[in-house]
């Protein structure tokens, strides 16, 4: 937050105004996201598989690790549709406990709204991580029309 201050100042933007300008912005917290393993499946929700090659992973928790709330989610998800750009959503299961992201901590500093979303890899924080070159090509065009819309 201090460094957009201070660019905002040099932009001769007043403090308030660039206050307003953070609550009103919105942010993409990157990331991968858990894909669903074949050789694994007692790992994932039942109702909410992410196999790899379908699309970019948008993040939701009940325990609330993600920072994705119900508006961000409406926002990533129509601007995914209107590019026709595969996305699929994760909730992780109630019963076991999940990490979380950058994105909430970045929501303590930057008060927008902000998407959790990665590409699905499987074995995650091994030293093989493995997903699909089509979600990562898929997450590369969510932020070229993030970024030009």
């Amino acid at each position: 937050s201090s460094v957009l201050e201070k660019m905002y100042a040099s932009l001769g933007v007043s403090a308030a105004a660039a206050k307003t300008a953070v609550m009103n912005g919105f942010a993409l917290s990157l990331d991968v996201a858990h894909g669903f393993h074949p050789n694994k499946p007692e790992k994932a929700d039942p109702t909410n598989e992410n196999p790899l090659g379908k699309g970019v992973v948008i993040k939701r928790s009940g325990a609330q690790n993600y920072v994705t709330d119900s508006g961000a989610v409406a926002s990533v998800m129509m601007l995914m549709e209107n590019a026709d750009i595969p996305y699929q959503k994760f909730a992780s299961r109630s019963d076991v406990t999940q990490g979380g992201t950058l994105g909430a901590v970045a929501s303590k500093y930057m008060p927008m709204r902000i998407v959790d979303m990665g590409v699905p890899v499987l074995a995650m924080h091994s030293s093989r991580e493995l997903m699909a070159a089509a979600d990562q090509a898929a997450l590369e065009q969510v932020v070229k029309e993030f970024f030009w819309q």
